[in-house]
């Protein structure tokens, strides 16, 4: 009799949860996720909040492959980039407790950072139009891996390497793991605590989120946590071990219920003050230097999904995947982690929207991406001379990295470290590399060069040999 009890009140109490969604609805959200509700493949945790309640949760597929441990709401994801808010909120509190301004100088809270002429203020980072290079995009660029262990003083010597900005401060977007690396090195100078206690002391034990921390210490375990994945030839999947452990870019481990608590808080502030104003600040853009907006909150992108105005923001490392987006207006949330490279959070978050928000959205707009051909890449060629003068051995102090260029088949290559040596031409065809050699002195003998990777400008490197 007990057990039946307890069936009917579980019953009862699963269908109060989701009362606000038909079953048709839960089909239809359900279905979205039908590639990775499998027992043999990872998957994501999903929780959608409406009008101050989780009105669907559920886990799709499994956290461990290797011990046949399916997703949960409960599952420990890493949440990539979404960590980044509440570093933002936690450098807010410091602003409010009196400790630092949005506009003091970086170099106040850490004067190892070289002066670039132009002064490089908190809220720069926070917007991410600081003209820092990406540490990331840098330490890869070195030929070294950031999902191994990378040692919190080896990223801060290689941000203090850099000997220029990719533009001025305030004057372009560029987002800078780097800014939001610091920004979690000047909690820490400021607070006297790390990230990880700062953030436990005023965000997650306020809000009650039991199951979230910011990891960093590689070697802890982790309870209940999902395990990274990618999906390879075949539709095999591989585990995407990841060691790093560096905070501030990231570094959070969360659920999608303690997601739920810290959404919730948008409406009703609980912490610091309890001012709602702390709220109106996380979610005020910020501007460039001409006063025009550049598209970026605290750590939250303003957006709008058919016709919707919304706050959102991904997160992505190894094989995690993350997404959380807000309308605020309809008091609507979608909550979604992920353990595989391919589980594209953006795009299912926006189906769900379709769903349960299909009477309030505009029709979709008309798919254009096939409008435009693609323009081919011309590569410039080399001269037999040049042939013979690029290759050697080049340098670059900020990276502290070699390149090597090679002659082989009457083709150069290039090689970062120990990576796999390339052919130039393939390097830069995707538009995403650019090489520029440098020549100096009376004979214009090769002396080094410049690379470009993506938004990160002239990192220069010296010929050695």
């Amino acid at each position: 009799m007990l057990r039946i009890i307890i069936t009917f009140l579980s019953v009862i109490i699963i269908q109060t949860s989701f009362a606000q969604i038909s079953y048709e609805q839960q089909q239809q959200i359900d279905a979205v996720f039908a590639e990775w509700n499998r027992t043999d493949s990872p998957g994501g945790a999903l929780a959608i909040v409406q009008d101050g309640q989780i009105i669907y949760k559920k886990g799709y597929g499994m956290a461990d492959l290797e011990h046949g441990v399916p997703i949960s709401p409960q599952t420990v994801f890493y949440a990539g980039s979404v960590s980044k808010q509440f570093v933002a909120m936690c450098i807010l509190l410091l602003q409010e407790q009196g400790k630092i301004s949005l506009d003091d100088d970086v170099r106040k809270h850490i004067p190892e950072l070289p002066d670039y002429g132009k002064t490089i203020t908190i809220r720069h980072m926070v917007h991410h139009v600081s003209g820092l290079r990406d540490y990331l995009s840098l330490w890869g660029l070195s030929g070294r891996d950031y999902l191994d262990h990378v040692p919190k003083q080896a990223v801060l010597d290689m941000i203090f390497r850099q000997q220029e900005l990719n533009f001025e401060p305030g004057t372009q977007y560029a987002y800078s793991n780097s800014g939001y690396f610091l920004l979690a090195e000047i909690i820490g100078r400021v607070s006297g605590k790390s990230l990880r206690q700062f953030a436990d002391e005023h965000i997650f034990q306020p809000l009650g989120m039991s199951h979230s921390f910011f990891n960093d210490d590689t070697y802890q375990i982790v309870p209940n946590r999902a395990f990274s994945y990618q999906r390879g030839d075949q539709g095999i999947f591989t585990s995407l071990l990841m060691r790093f452990d560096q905070v501030g870019s990231g570094g959070l481990y969360t659920t999608v219920e303690d997601l739920y608590k810290w959404d919730q808080n948008f409406y009703n502030n609980q912490l610091g003050k309890t001012q709602q104003s702390l709220i109106d600040t996380m979610l005020s853009e910020g501007t460039f230097n001409n006063g025009q907006p550049c598209g970026y909150a605290f750590a939250i992108r303003p957006d709008t999904y058919r016709g919707l105005p919304n706050y959102g923001h991904t997160g992505s490392l190894a094989g995690y995947r993350a997404y959380y987006v807000r309308f605020p207006a309809q008091r609507f949330s979608v909550i979604l982690l992920g353990n595989v490279a391919q589980f594209a959070p953006t795009g299912k978050a926006e189906a769900i929207a379709d769903i349960l928000l299909a009477d309030q959205l505009a029709a979709p707009a008309p798919n254009t991406d096939d409008a435009t051909p693609e323009t081919p890449v011309t590569l410039p060629g080399f001269t037999a001379q040049e042939m013979q003068e690029l290759p050697g051995t080049y340098y670059s102090d900020e990276l502290d990295a070699y390149y090597y260029i090679t002659l082989k088949d009457q083709q150069l290559h290039i090689q970062a470290g120990y990576d796999r040596a390339i052919p130039l031409n393939d390097f830069v065809k995707s538009g995403f590399y650019d090489v520029t050699f440098l020549r100096t002195g009376k004979r214009k003998a090769v002396s080094g060069m410049a690379l470009r990777a993506g938004l990160i400008k002239n990192v220069q490197f010296e010929k050695v040999d």
